[in-house]
C-alpha cells in the first residue's frame, strides 16, 4: 500500500492499552504496512517484568530504549 503523505503519531495521543499486571502498551502501528502484517508501539514495564517465549502471526518490531 502506496501512500504520497508522512503522519505524525504522538504518544501522548495513544491509548494505554494494560498489558499485564505491571505493565502496558501504546500503538504506534497495527496492521498492514507495505503489504506486511506488522504491529509496533512503545511497551512500558516495571523492573522484573517478563514474558514467555511466544508467538505472533504477524511481524513485530521491538526497541529496548531503557532497562538493565
Amino acid at each position: 500500500m502506496a501512500t504520497d503523505t508522512l503522519s505524525v503519531i504522538r504518544l501522548s495521543e495513544s491509548d494505554k492499552v494494560p498489558f499485564a499486571e505491571d505493565s502496558y502498551y501504546q500503538p504506534i502501528l497495527n496492521g498492514e504496512a507495505g503489504g506486511f502484517p506488522i504491529y509496533t508501539g512503545i511497551q512500558t514495564a516495571e523492573p522484573g517484568y517478563e514474558t514467555k517465549p511466544h508467538q505472533h502471526p504477524y511481524l513485530e518490531v521491538l526497541h529496548i530504549l531503557d532497562g538493565v
